[in-house]
C-alpha cells in the first residue's frame, strides 16, 4: 500500500507561501508550482541557503492560510523545494485535509450549473489576478490617500547613478580617480541617509523625529571637529615656484658674495634669513588656503545644521498636534489615527513649497560641497 502523501500542481490547486521577516511582517508572497502535505516547490527563485529554516504562511486557494516552519530542501532552475519543519503527521494531515477541501471546492465551481468552461475561465482569470495582486493589511489600506506617487528603489539608484556622472562631467578632467571614488563613497552615504528617513517617515513622526535628532547630533560633531581642526606647523611643503624662486635668491647671493668678497659668515647670515623667511611665505600661503578651504566647509555645515534644527523642531511640533489630536479622539470615544503621513510633493500638499525650496537649497549645497572638492584637489 502506497502511504505517499499526493503532489497537487498549480493546475489543480493554487498555494502561495508569504515569508514572514522577524518582526512577523510579510516579506515576499510567492506562488507554488507543486504543494503536498510534506512541503512543496516554489516557483520563484529566492536567495535562500540549504537547510535553512523560515517562517511561512501556506495559502491554499481561499481557505485560512497556516502559519508553519520550513525548511530548504535545495535551490535549483525549478524553483526553490522545501520541507514542512519539523515534520508533523497532525500537521500533515491538517494541511492534506485543506487541499482536499480546496480540490472538492474548484471542482463543484468548475463543473456546476453546466458551465464548466465559463466558470473555469472567470477562476483563472482571477487566479491571475491574485497572482499579481500584493497582501497589504486592511489598517494600511485605510491610512493611505487616494493617490499616491511611487518610486521604486531600481528607479531612485538609477536617478542617483545618473546625478553622479553628471556631477563628474562638469568637473571634468580636475577628479583623480581617488575624488571620484571619495565622491562615489558620499553620494551612497546620502542615499543611505535618505533611504533612513523615508524609512523613518513611513514609521511616523515618534521615529522621524528620533531619526532627525540623530542626524542633527551628526552634524553638529562633524562640525564642531571641523572646527577645532588647526594646521600643524610642520605639515606643509614648499611649492615648485617656490623651491626656484629659492634658487634663483641663491644664485644672486653667491654671485654677489663673490664679486664683493664678502665673508662666509656673513654669508651664511644672509642665506638663513632668505630661508626663513621663504618659508614663513610658504606657511602663511598653505596656512590662507587652508583656512579658506576650511571656512566653506564649516559654512556649509552650520547652514546644515539650522536646516537639520529646524525641520526637527517643525517635526516635534507636528508630533505633538498628533498627539493632542489623538487624545481628543480618544476622549470624545472615537477612532484614533495611525501613521498617516502624506508623503510626495503631490500638487495638494499643504507644505509643497516648502519641500521645494528646501530641495532647491540641498541641491545648492551639493553644488558649493562639490566646488570645494574641485578647489582642494585642484591645489
Amino acid at each position: 500500500m502506497n502511504n505517499a502523501p499526493r503532489v497537487y500542481d498549480s493546475q489543480e490547486v493554487r498555494a502561495h507561501v508569504r515569508l514572514l521577516g522577524r518582526d512577523g511582517e510579510v516579506v515576499v508572497r510567492a506562488p507554488m508550482a507543486k504543494v503536498s502535505p510534506a512541503g512543496g516547490i516554489l516557483k520563484m527563485n529566492l536567495a535562500l541557503q540549504r537547510d535553512q529554516v523560515i517562517h511561512v504562511e501556506l495559502e491554499i486557494g481561499r481557505q485560512e492560510a497556516i502559519a508553519l516552519r520550513a525548511q530548504v530542501l535545495r535551490t535549483g532552475r525549478s524553483g526553490v523545494f522545501l520541507a514542512w519543519y519539523p515534520p508533523d503527521d497532525a500537521l500533515h494531515d491538517r494541511i492534506g485535509a485543506v487541499l482536499d477541501e480546496e480540490l472538492r471546492v474548484y471542482a463543484q465551481e468548475v463543473f456546476s450549473n453546466g458551465a464548466a468552461e465559463s466558470t473555469k475561465r472567470r477562476a483563472g482569470d482571477a487566479w491571475s489576478i491574485r497572482d499579481r495582486a500584493r497582501v497589504v493589511n486592511s489598517v494600511d489600506l485605510a491610512a493611505r490617500h487616494k493617490k499616491v506617487h511611487v518610486l521604486d528603489l531600481a528607479t531612485i539608484q538609477s536617478e542617483m547613478d545618473r546625478a553622479v556622472s553628471d556631477a563628474v562631467k562638469k568637473l571634468g578632467a580636475v577628479l583623480s580617480e581617488e575624488d571620484r571614488t571619495r565622491l562615489r563613497e558620499e553620494s551612497e552615504r546620502n542615499f543611505e541617509e535618505r533611504v533612513a528617513a523615508l524609512k523613518a517617515e513611513k514609521s511616523g513622526l515618534e521615529e522621524k523625529s528620533a531619526n532627525l535628532e540623530t542626524q542633527l547630533l551628526r552634524a553638529s560633531e562633524l562640525l564642531e571637529e571641523e572646527r577645532r581642526r588647526v594646521i600643524a606647523a610642520e605639515r606643509f611643503t614648499v611649492s615648485d615656484a617656490g623651491m626656484v624662486q629659492l634658487e634663483h635668491r641663491f644664485e644672486r647671493i653667491i654671485d654677489r658674495a663673490g664679486r664683493d668678497g664678502r665673508l662666509p659668515s656673513a654669508l651664511e647670515d644672509d642665506l638663513r634669513t632668505i630661508v626663513q623667511r621663504l618659508l614663513d611665505d610658504e606657511r602663511d600661503r598653505i596656512a590662507d588656503q587652508a583656512r579658506h578651504a576650511q571656512s566653506g566647509t564649516i559654512d556649509l555645515l552650520e547652514r546644515k545644521v539650522d536646516r537639520l534644527a529646524q525641520t526637527l523642531q517643525e517635526t516635534e511640533r507636528e508630533r505633538d498636534l498628533a498627539r493632542q489630536h489623538a487624545l481628543a479622539l480618544e476622549n470624545a470615544g472615537g477612532a484614533i489615527p495611525v501613521n498617516v503621513v502624506t508623503p510626495g510633493l503631490d500638487v495638494g500638499d499643504p507644505l509643497r513649497e516648502a519641500k521645494l525650496a528646501l530641495l532647491a537649497e540641498l541641491v545648492e549645497d551639493n553644488q558649493k560641497l562639490r566646488e570645494h572638492v574641485r578647489a582642494r584637489s585642484a591645489s
